[in-house]
């Protein structure tokens, strides 16, 4: 099959989700089935992170037959309607997950953004589980004045290149200085081709590890937090919640989003004032916001300590441990 994989990648789609997956998944679901019972749980928990999970957890959980909680940090609907597939089949795997989000006894989202999707429209009750967090060695510190600079991380891949290139047409409108420190860019992770050329004062390390990242945000004075401003990302925007910016709050380190007022950032932010929120693609008005944020160290010390609180409340292991157990039976 590997040269209908290589020639046909949308024929290979077809035969691998109507055909190939579904007679390897039989093949396997009585013995992990049988597994699972041998262990005699009372509950399950599903974590919708790949379009293969709602076929496999369907199958085992018609024959374990046990209550079940659900997990979604992204809406699956989005990934399936990208494999392009042919509408009838396309149909099938949205139902089949539709299906485990109603099935479930309880669900877990992302945010509050995704608790409201699921309760306007599909009538659904949520509860927002988010990665936990301990603050980081230095968080809360004046950071951000090594050497002089004003220091910009992008910690993770750069994914919204409108919009990263917007901040990049700001500072050249600042002449890449921002209250008379020259600013540099560090993108902690990799960057999207389709960016285009970089200037001399972004840096990108390519992929670290989660420890090295958090080194690597120690002295920064601005944690740059992009969404899409596009119709088509609107979605996701709106209920999807960026682990940069848990990452940010890790580290003590101010956050700038830049992204619509309707994305889950801002309402983090609204509740707890770890940075701003810029919602406009002009360089002329990031230009302005940068130099109102990065530029003022009151603003930036009020930020650093809503991070810390920030921390210690939502993103606890204690409050997450709170919400899961609200998640399972008495």
């Amino acid at each position: 099959m590997g040269p209908l994989r290589r020639g046909s990648p949308w024929a290979w789609r077809h035969l691998y989700w109507g055909a190939v997956y579904p007679r390897r998944l039989a093949r396997d679901v009585s013995n992990v089935a049988a597994a699972i019972r041998a262990t005699g749980p009372s509950h399950a928990f599903v974590v919708l992170n790949a379009v293969e999970v709602p076929v496999v957890a369907s199958a085992l959980l018609e024959q374990v037959r046990i209550p079940y909680s659900t997990m979604e940090w992204d809406l699956l609907d989005g990934t399936i309607e990208a494999l392009d597939l042919a509408a009838p089949l396309e149909r099938r795997e949205l139902a089949r997950v539709a299906a485990l989000r109603a099935g479930a006894a309880s669900r877990g989202v992302a945010s509050e953004g995704m608790v409201n999707y699921y309760r306007s429209t599909w009538s659904l009750d949520s509860i927002v589980l988010r990665q936990t967090a301990t603050r980081a060695s230095g968080n809360g510190r004046l950071n951000g004045t090594n050497n002089g600079q004003v220091i910009i991380a992008v910690c993770g891949n750069v994914y919204a290149p409108a919009e990263f290139r917007a901040l990049l047409a700001a500072l050249d409108r600042l002449g890449w200085s921002i209250a008379g420190r020259p600013v540099v860019v560090r993108v902690i992770g990799k960057i999207a081709v389709d960016v285009g050329p970089l200037p001399a004062g972004v840096s990108v390390s390519g992929w670290v590890s989660y420890e090295e990242s958090l080194a690597l945000l120690a002295d920064a004075s601005v944690g740059y937090c992009p969404y899409w401003f596009d119709a088509d990302h609107a979605a996701l925007v709106a209920t999807s919640f960026p682990s940069k910016f848990i990452s940010y709050l890790t580290c003590g380190v101010p956050v700038f989003y830049h992204g619509p007022a309707t994305g889950t950032p801002a309402a983090f932010l609204a509740r707890y004032p770890a940075g701003v929120g810029c919602h406009s693609l002009d360089p002329a008005v990031v230009a302005d916001a940068l130099v109102q944020f990065a530029g003022s160290p009151d603003r930036l010390d009020a930020a650093r300590r809503a991070a810390i609180r920030a921390v210690d409340e939502e993103l606890s292991a204690d409050t997450l441990r709170r919400r899961i157990a609200s998640l399972l039976p008495e």
